[in-house]
């Protein structure tokens, strides 16, 4: 099982492929619900992949944003070592499909 660490933001690298955006009200209510609930984001931490020896977001990179918007020095990271690129695909396509589901946009 992997373990939760909590990383400085300068050792993280946001996805260059990431779909997700979030713009303006909803961003806002993001960095609000991350500095009034740090809980939650310890609960639903970001998601890294060393594979390319960098430590590159493959899942939370809004959360990701939202942190360094409000301030945060270091962020809750689960790190997935030695994925296939195949791999890190699949978790990026079943987690993004997971947030769909979630938020109604199927």
């Amino acid at each position: 099982m992997q373990k939760v660490k909590y990383i400085e933001v300068t050792k993280l690298n946001l996805h260059d492929k990431n779909p997700r955006i979030i713009k303006d009200d909803a961003f806002k209510i993001l960095c609000e619900s991350i500095k009034n609930n740090p809980e939650f984001f310890e609960a639903r931490p970001i998601i890294a992949s060393d594979r390319t020896k960098k430590l590159v977001i493959i899942a939370g990179n809004q959360r990701f944003k939202a942190a360094k918007e409000i301030g945060l020095k270091k962020v809750p990271v689960t790190i997935f070592s030695g994925l296939t690129k195949k791999k890190e695909k699949e978790i990026i396509i079943l987690l993004d499909a997971g947030m769909n589901q979630m938020s109604g946009r199927t």
